[in-house]
């Protein structure tokens, strides 16, 4: 590499995931993690692709970012809370806390993507329409503003070229 493209890798400073998960696993189960913890305060995490994870804790603990190429899906047997500061679903392992960058590589003019997507496709299930959460329970994503991040990226709840399904129990009304 000649000095020019040293330079521009040290301009742009690539951000790194500080967990990721590595099999289809719980979110409280270190053994779903590399390395073998829960996700902290302050984490990078990624929801890998070929992972399907299941959000099944109450924390208070800021998560900085949670990029999900695989699956995440909040757990509809108690009353998960997660805390965060950019919570991203599209279909890029690069670390970036850009959330409204979305690839627009990989999608058409309205938003869909180009290619028709297998079991493949990232995923944020917060119940489904076939199995919402039930009314027993409440799911709360909370979003946080955290130093460093750019202004206008976050918070937010960013789902690009993916699937985002949220459905709590019908009203009876």
């Amino acid at each position: 590499a000649n000095a020019a493209d040293q330079e521009h890798k040290h301009d742009h400073q690539h951000l790194q995931f500080d967990i990721k998960s590595t099999k289809t696993g719980d979110w409280s189960n270190p053994t779903t993690w590399v390395p073998a913890r829960l996700p902290k305060e302050g984490d990078r995490v990624l929801v890998s692709q070929h992972t399907h994870v299941r959000y099944d804790v109450e924390s208070k603990d800021i998560i900085r970012l949670v990029q999900v190429v695989g699956t995440l899906q909040f757990a509809r047997d108690s009353n998960p809370e997660l805390h965060i500061g950019l919570l991203t679903v599209q279909n890029s392992s690069v670390c970036s806390e850009s959330g409204f960058a979305c690839d627009f590589r990989g999608v058409k003019q309205l938003g869909e993507p180009r290619e028709s997507f297998s079991s493949q496709r990232p995923q944020l299930l917060v119940g489904t329409p076939e199995a919402p959460i039930p009314s027993r329970y409440t799911v709360k994503i909370r979003l946080h503003y955290l130093h460093g991040m750019d202004k206008n990226d976050a918070p937010g709840l960013i789902c690009c070229g993916a699937r985002m399904e949220i459905h709590g129990s019908p009203l009876n009304r």
